[in-house]
């Protein structure tokens, strides 16, 4: 039966990505970790099918990202052939291994020059991979959440009307901050930043300079005992 169950998790995956479809066969005893004929997992046909949600949403439940199929291919393999950039940052930073090679001897990116360069980028900053704690990830959440609002990415205006809330800046000064975060964090998408290029622009900066990462918190907190919540229009 639990077979029954971990099958259609998967095929679910597969063919709509739906995350509240795979988190109710989790709750029935599905296996996350469960893979087809093909060696392919949950994790695997999220990638295939550009999934992105629901690839977050495995790895928020502890799959095990570094499962490989019939062809040695991991789910970063599949993201580097697919070009995906959103999905390589994602596996890459819940710790699949970019020096992993599939039968072919090949790492994840290796035939394309501007892949491999990109996985190299992000896997030279390791140490930001597991700086956050769960508290801290969810505060990030809550004011990622607060600035992006439907819309699940924040682009230059969200950021400079955010940067006016939080911030007793003048306009010009807002939106040259704005254009500084954008195209510092933006690594995946010129024009707009994901959630997870948000903390792990932030993990970074929990690394590298901690006195800034707790100043945009608690200049956050002022504005939000002030002004309340801040709501993009």
């Amino acid at each position: 039966m639990s077979d029954i169950i971990s099958e259609n998790f998967v095929m679910n995956i597969q063919s709509t990505g739906s995350v509240d479809a795979a988190r109710m066969a989790i709750a029935k005893g599905a296996n996350i970790n469960y893979v087809d004929s093909e060696g392919n997992s949950a994790a695997h046909h999220a990638v295939l099918g550009e999934h992105l949600d629901a690839l977050r949403f495995l790895i928020a439940e502890g799959v095990d990202v570094e499962i490989v199929n019939g062809e040695g291919n991991s789910a970063l393999h599949l993201a580097c052939q697919q070009e995906n950039r959103e999905m390589i940052l994602a596996l890459l930073v819940a710790g699949s291994d970019p020096t992993k090679k599939n039968i072919e001897n090949q790492k994840p990116g290796e035939k394309n020059g501007k892949i491999a360069s990109f996985v190299a980028q992000i896997a030279a900053e390791n140490k930001a991979f597991k700086a956050l704690g769960p508290e801290q990830r969810q505060k990030l959440q809550q004011i990622y959440n607060e600035i992006a609002g439907p819309a699940k990415h924040i682009n230059l205006d969200m950021t400079k009307m955010f940067n006016l809330h939080v911030n007793e800046v003048d306009e010009e000064e807002a939106e040259r901050d704005a254009k500084d975060f954008i195209a510092s964090c933006a690594i995946c998408n010129e024009e707009r930043v994901s959630f997870d290029e948000w903390v792990f622009a932030f993990s970074k900066l929990w690394v590298c300079e901690q006195a800034a990462y707790e100043k945009f918190i608690e200049d956050y907190e002022n504005a939000l005992n002030s002004k309340g919540p801040f709501q993009y229009r």
